[in-house]
Parts: structure tokens; C-alpha cells; sequence
């Protein structure tokens, strides 16, 4: 399944991105990490939008966004997780520690998503 296609999916890849820097306190308006608008612009939130794109998604697109690093400049909606601080950081901490360590090899953003998604 593409990213952002289950409801509040960002929201929670945000708190893990945030644990894994060591920001242990969510904060309402998130910094969106360095290389994420490729992958906001192609899979835009399913439910948190009007008109979501339904397209196919053909190989060539996947590609595109691995590829991306995106640069560090996110210009997409201001991202309000509003219910960051609701959950304790401890059922984070797999999926943060995955998305350090996947950050950490220099993985491009697509696969750190992927690699919080299976630990969420």
C-alpha cells in the first residue's frame, strides 16, 4: 500500500521522526524531515484531502520518489499533528530506533517510511 493511504499515517511518522532525533515532546506544527515533500506531493494524504489522487502508480513514479532526496526545503501545508503528545513516546521507540538507524545508513525517504511502517 502507498504511503499516507491510512488515515493519520503521516501524523505518526512525524512522532517517530521526532523520537528519533531525540525530540521526545511533540510540538503542534511539525518540521517536516529533509527529503519528505517527494513522497507528500506523490502520496498525498488519502482522507486528509478533497481530491486525493487515484491514479495507478506506475514503476517509473516509485522510482522517482526513491530517488529523490528531495533536498531540505519542505513547501507543502503546514503539517499540524494535533495529537502528537496523546500517545506515550514508548510505543515509538521501535520504529524510531528503525528510522535511525535506517537514516543513519543514508537511505532515501521513501524506504525510512517504509522501515517505520512496519515497526508502527
Amino acid at each position: 500500500m502507498p504511503p499516507n493511504q491510512v488515515p493519520d499515517e503521516w501524523g505518526h511518522f512525524m512522532r517517530t521522526w521526532d523520537i528519533s532525533k531525540g525530540k521526545l515532546v511533540s510540538t503542534i506544527i511539525v518540521d517536516a524531515p529533509p527529503g519528505f515533500a517527494p513522497v507528500w506531493e506523490r502520496f498525498t494524504p488519502s482522507l486528509d484531502s478533497l481530491n486525493p489522487r487515484r491514479l495507478p502508480i506506475r514503476k517509473e513514479e516509485w522510482l522517482s520518489v526513491l530517488h529523490n532526496s528531495g533536498g531540505s526545503v519542505y513547501t507543502g501545508p503546514v503539517l499540524g499533528n494535533y495529537g502528537g503528545n496523546l500517545y506515550s513516546l514508548i510505543p515509538y521507540l521501535p520504529a524510531a530506533i528503525t528510522v535511525a538507524v535506517t537514516r543513519a545508513f543514508g537511505a532515501p525517504m521513501l524506504v525510512i517510511y517504509y522501515a517505520a511502517r512496519l515497526q508502527i
